[in-house]
């Protein structure tokens, strides 16, 4: 799996592609924690290049970038899932676990501003 990471105003847009494999949350870990500061509390997860297979494999992938992010306190949404992604979702009740959106410019409308607003 290949990852893209773009910073966009105040999101991380972060491009998942290829396709996943049963180790790749262990082995991307190192990849991924660098890019996860507290100045990207608002992170976009693109699925669109994503590969249709592994599914479990890349459950165990975005749960653990969504824990990650818990902690620092900043929220993801999920796009682009094809047709047979979102279908997994669906048959798998993900849905109610990963917020989804159609493309990265509806997932951005999507997050709620005022929990990142500076209260000073």
């Amino acid at each position: 799996m290949q990852f893209k990471f773009t910073n966009c105003d105040d999101f991380l847009i972060i491009k998942l592609s290829g396709t996943t494999s049963p180790n790749e949350r262990l082995l991307s870990k190192r990849s991924f924690l660098p890019h996860l500061q507290k100045q990207h509390l608002k992170v976009i997860v693109d699925l669109s290049e994503l590969s249709e297979h592994g599914g479990a494999y890349l459950m165990g992938m975005l749960n653990m970038i969504r824990k990650e992010i818990q902690i620092l306190g900043g929220e993801m949404k999920l796009c682009a899932l094809s047709w047979r992604l979102y279908r997994y979702f669906q048959e798998n009740r993900l849905l109610d676990f990963f917020e989804t959106k159609r493309n990265i410019e509806q997932a951005k409308r999507s997050f709620r501003k005022e929990k990142y607003e500076d209260k000073s």
